[in-house]
């Protein structure tokens, strides 16, 4: 799960050059370890079928939610 984005402009500025590709996540079991303690339900599953990176990014685009945690 991506938790953040380098800011890249601000990168730019301070070092020079663009930055590509940089990015901050979490590991899935974490993710589903909060979404236990809070008793939110979830669905997971596995495929074996071989998807081309445009159907991955349409059908992530569909099932992209935003998830916060506030202390």
């Amino acid at each position: 799960m991506v938790t953040a984005k380098l800011n890249a402009v601000k990168m730019a500025k301070y070092t020079g050059d663009i930055p590509q590709n940089v990015n901050f996540a979490l590991k899935a079991s974490l993710v589903r370890d909060m979404l236990e303690v809070k008793d939110i339900d979830y669905e997971t599953a596995s495929s074996k079928k071989k998807m081309e990176t445009v159907d991955i990014f349409d059908k992530a685009k569909k099932l992209t939610v935003l998830v916060e945690c506030l202390h």
